[in-house]
């Protein structure tokens, strides 16, 4: 029971529950910082308070974490000067040159999706569609392409 006009009642059942609670990619990753770093984390928030408290450890353990290419060069120890105040935005890992298309469809999986392109009137069914204007509008009926870009080629 609450002191107010809401009351509580242990007959309510949860609308939802985290399927995979305790396994998420979040939980992954605060186990890892708890092992490498020797950390107590149990809670999400307790993962935010370390990267706030530590972020330099935070982005360069992160930068390997989640295997960015290149990887960084031996001797790197800082993520980012931080004489230059954070709401400045100070530059990420200097001199390290990062080809986002080569990040984005490198993949450990060869068969995963890594774009999908869709253009006006398409639908995620990987085929292609005819597009029928209506009486009127704009120029002729276009051709829709629904593309699946593959990592492995």
């Amino acid at each position: 029971m609450v002191d107010s006009c809401f009351q509580v009642k242990s007959s309510f059942k949860p609308l939802w529950r985290l399927h995979n609670a305790g396994k998420t990619p979040m939980d992954v990753y605060r186990h890892h910082i708890n092992n490498k770093f020797h950390r107590p984390l149990t809670t999400t928030q307790d993962l935010r308070s370390w990267t706030v408290a530590e972020p330099q450890a935070f982005w360069l353990d992160l930068y390997d974490y989640i295997q960015i290419i290149p990887p960084l060069p031996a001797g790197t120890k800082r993520a980012y000067d931080e004489s230059i105040p954070i709401s400045s935005i100070p530059p990420f890992f200097e001199n390290v040159r990062l080809n986002f298309t080569e990040n984005v469809l490198e993949s450990r999986e060869p068969d995963a999706t890594a774009l999908i392109e869709i253009r006006k009137g398409g639908s995620l069914d990987g085929e292609k569609n005819n597009m029928e204007k209506p009486q009127g509008e704009g120029p002729s009926c276009e051709e829709c392409i629904i593309a699946k870009w593959g990592r492995s080629g």
